[in-house]
């Protein structure tokens, strides 16, 4: 599974996605560590959002989830619609 080309090819989008992205919601108080929403692109052009949590002290970035974000609920995938 290591060298799987599915593999491979979504690690490529996903990276491209968060390298060339933008912080579009922050969560300083979240629990147990702050976090933020990032929106990108991948190589394709399609919208990707991806949650990152940052534990401070080890310094370390945790990626929570990554999905490609619904259009109906997003407006220009960076503003949530009102419901």
């Amino acid at each position: 599974m290591k060298n799987s080309p599915l593999i491979a090819s979504l690690t490529r989008s996903f990276s491209i996605s968060v390298l060339t992205g933008e912080i579009i919601e922050d969560h300083p108080d979240d629990f147990p560590f702050p976090s933020c929403l990032i929106y990108g692109r991948d190589q394709q052009g399609r919208p990707i959002h991806s949650v990152w949590a940052y534990a401070q002290v080890e310094r370390l970035a945790i990626l929570v989830t990554a999905y490609v974000p619904d259009p109906t609920r997003w407006i220009d995938f960076r503003i949530r619609r009102k419901r």
